[in-house]
């Protein structure tokens, strides 16, 4: 299991009561990535904190947005209204958790000054995350609160583009952070051969 410097198992629970149920979100990974930013110093550390915050933001888009919110329509008992219920506690969680990997990649990149394409694949996901975050997600939620309520608003294409903004974002990530390890990866060689030949 994971776990803090302390020791104490790094679990991050969202819970929250609905029709009697208790939904848990489990967010596992980011234990790794502090723990190793705490053993190794600072500037050994940075390029991994990078990597690993791109590529396990990824793995949580892809498991929450293509695999949990279409699969739980097709569990027993789960009506439209709970589904939408659910995704909307999940969907929120996710945001926060993908503003603060945003900032981490984007601090660490700070301190490393990657390749401009590492660069232009953060601003990308910045951008998609900021337009998620002030129009996508609070336009969902006036039309979820219109449904739970019993007004179903009329068809529109946000959910749509909310699924094309996470298909985006998703292989953004992924090319992101396979450009920051490869690049990275290189600027270490570099650095250690330059510091060979002044030996």
């Amino acid at each position: 299991m994971l776990s803090r410097p302390n020791g104490t198992p790094l679990t991050f629970v969202l819970e929250r009561g609905c029709s009697g149920q208790r939904f848990h979100l489990f967010i596992l990974g980011a234990g790794h990535v502090i723990r190793t930013a705490f053993s190794l110093s600072m500037p050994q550390s940075l390029p991994l904190v990078l990597v690993a915050a791109l590529f396990l933001w990824a793995g949580m888009v892809g498991g929450i947005s293509f695999l949990e919110a279409p699969l739980k329509f097709t569990a027993p008992h789960i009506t439209v209204p709970l589904g939408v219920g659910i995704g909307r506690i999940v969907f929120h969680a996710l945001n926060k958790v993908e503003i603060g990997l945003c900032a981490l990649a984007i601090i660490s990149a700070l301190y490393l000054r990657p390749d401009r394409r590492v660069w232009a694949g953060l601003a990308a996901l910045s951008f998609v995350v900021v337009l998620q975050t002030f129009w996508l997600l609070p336009a969902l939620d006036v039309r979820a609160e219109a449904l739970l309520s019993g007004n179903p608003p009329p068809p529109n294409s946000l959910h749509l583009l909310y699924i094309v903004a996470e298909a985006v974002k998703l292989l953004l990530l992924l090319g992101t952070g396979a450009l920051a390890y490869f690049t990275l990866n290189r600027q270490t060689l570099n650095a250690q051969r330059r510091r060979v030949q002044h030996a």
